[in-house]
């Protein structure tokens, strides 16, 4: 483990977690192998404290008739301090809390009163072996460092513990804020439910503030079923209801071939939006006049059903699988078209005074003469439409 030292009230104390200390609390490690210069002491109130070279270290003493071993911490000790016994202990009540260290046995009672915190002062200063046992059975204090709605997530040395938000909230600059409507939150982190996808392939939506999971789009059922193309729901929505669910299915539309967006609305797949998008076939004769989408609200997921494809118009043909129309180019002059039509062919008439003959219109002739309707191959006249008022051959 990568050692990191930190200057903590001026004290050096190792980085290293106290692995056996529970979650959420922490011991400090410091170095017994610094001494210090100065010490200062209180026998009648039974203080201390030793000015190590990086900082001061204070405690306390007792005196009882308990005894023990040099330098050596009884953390199953609980000692009130007291003046009832000749044996003198020291604890260190800062900056962390050791177990009772025993120091030495002192002649009386009244000596120890006299000179235990004394001894102890100057023994944490000049003793390693005093240090030793003090900073070796520092003890767990509970971790004070988490916001509110959080948890602890590790032990530490210091007050600084890890930790990361409940359920439900999210890590907000330190501090855990509730998870609005559309999220999910979860180890502190927000996340958009248009981001997740649900164990079966479907969009998720979340409807309530706290959530710390999506709840997945319901599947299409019935008819619908078998012309589903696939779900999914609009990116930059905030999904906050089931209403964000989207089943794009296929149409049911003899005319021709589009897809649908049925959003879930009412209960139901399509049970109050429609969105019919471009049709990408047409059958001959029809065409669409359509953008991108066209929307309905009411009449089911086949509203649109005969609108999306319609006639091309008079003048205008659209073959088969075509969306778009083109203008016919093949009437004669004097002539209109009579109809649509799905290729561009023959539909058309004359106009009003012009009668067609050999896919052309011809007009009247002043007086008595008949439709002109070409040249007569064999006496290289003129041809009329009956046999008077013929003229001079030319």
């Amino acid at each position: 483990m990568r050692v990191q030292y930190l200057l903590f009230i001026g004290l050096i104390i190792s980085s290293a977690f106290a692995d056996d200390c529970p979650v959420g609390t922490y011991r400090m490690n410091l170095d017994a192998s610094i001494g210090g210069t100065n010490y200062t002491y209180d026998n009648s109130t039974g203080t201390w404290t030793a000015n190590l070279d990086y900082g001061d270290v204070s405690g306390i003493s007792t005196c009882n008739s308990t005894s023990g071993s040099w330098a050596t911490a009884y953390p199953q000790y609980n000692f009130e301090q007291g003046t009832s016994g000749a044996q003198c202990w020291c604890k260190m009540t800062g900056p962390a809390r050791s177990a009772w260290v025993y120091r030495d046995e002192h002649g009386s009672a009244s000596d120890c009163a006299a000179h235990c915190a004394h001894y102890c002062a100057g023994n944490v200063r000049d003793s390693a072996a005093i240090r030793t046992g003090m900073f070796g059975s520092v003890e767990c204090e509970s971790c004070t460092n988490k916001p509110a709605n959080s948890h602890y997530t590790s032990n530490a040395t210091t007050n600084n513990c890890s930790w990361e938000c409940d359920d439900g909230y999210y890590d907000n600059n330190g501090t855990c804020t509730l998870c609005e409507a559309g999220y999910m939150c979860s180890g502190g982190v927000k996340t958009n439910c248009v981001h997740v996808i649900g164990p079966n392939g479907r969009q998720t939506y979340s409807e309530t503030t706290g959530a710390s999971s999506c709840t997945e789009c319901p599947a299409i059922t019935g008819e619908l079923a078998s012309r589903l193309s696939h779900y999914f729901a609009y990116p930059y929505n905030i999904h906050t209801s089931s209403g964000v669910c989207i089943a794009r299915i296929y149409d049911d539309d003899p005319d021709g071939e589009y897809t649908i967006n049925a959003w879930y609305r009412y209960g139901q797949y399509g049970g109050g939006y429609i969105q019919t998008h471009e049709p990408t076939k047409c059958i001959a004769g029809k065409y669409s006049i359509l953008g991108n989408t066209a929307e309905c609200y009411t009449g089911g997921v086949d509203c649109m059903k005969g609108k999306v494809c319609t006639d091309v118009g008079v003048g205008y043909y659209s073959p088969d699988g075509d969306t778009q129309r083109y203008e016919c180019t093949n009437k004669p002059e004097h002539s209109h078209f009579t109809c649509s039509g799905t290729t561009n062919i023959r539909e058309w008439e004359c106009d009003a005074n012009y009668t067609e003959y050999k896919n052309a219109c011809h007009g009247f002739c002043s007086g008595n003469r008949k439709l002109r309707i070409g040249t007569n191959p064999v006496t290289s006249y003129p041809a009329f439409s009956d046999k008077t008022n013929v003229p001079s051959p030319v």
